[in-house]
């Protein structure tokens, strides 16, 4: 019987023994494993050149969709422009990612091992490496973990333990266009 059923079963006249399973299953979830600092999305390192250019296609955007009659769009482009500007200027906030026995902790967020389905590992050579959550029966993106500190080999050993590693996985399309073109 899964851990969690089992909790279910307990009758509400065992309080005390159900507030005891709780506290060993909450202590599981702070127990480290393995921490590291990180950040929390992806920053890339843009020059003037990228923002030359990305200027001159929102802005040729925006013309043509003038020219064309389409006002929306146009204000769309503009919205969407200024939002990407005003957040690439903020600083990339940090936070602890941790394994526990129970799950991954990745800053306010927890991430059981029961919901992962399996993990791989993105070498982004020079500079760090991701770890790729695949969450079951999610339909998000998997959910990535930038690490540096240590060795993708050290992180795959260690979370074998608790969720099948997939080392065919690569990234697709998109994620290969968002890396390009630093966004």
């Amino acid at each position: 019987m899964c851990y969690n059923n089992w909790i279910l079963s307990l009758s509400m006249n065992n309080t005390h023994e159900l507030n005891k399973v709780l506290e060993i299953q909450n202590q599981k979830k702070n127990q480290s494993i393995l921490s590291w600092d990180t950040a929390l999305y992806t920053e890339y390192e843009r020059g003037k050149l990228w923002y030359l250019i990305a200027g001159f296609l929102s802005l040729s955007t925006i013309l043509l969709s003038l020219f064309f009659g389409s006002k929306t769009f146009a204000l769309v482009i503009l919205v969407v422009s200024v939002a990407y500007i005003l957040l690439s200027t903020k600083e990339v906030p940090h936070v602890k990612a941790t394994i526990t026995p129970a799950g991954i902790k990745f800053g306010k967020h927890f991430h059981s091992f029961e919901d992962i389905g399996y993990f791989w590992v993105e070498k982004h050579l020079p500079n760090f490496q991701s770890l790729h959550l695949n969450k079951k029966n999610s339909r998000m993106k998997d959910v990535e973990i930038q690490f540096y500190a240590f060795t993708d080999a050290e992180l795959i050993n260690t979370l074998q333990r608790f969720v099948p590693y997939n080392a065919e996985k690569q990234p697709g399309l998109v994620d290969h266009l968002v890396h390009i073109l630093k966004l």
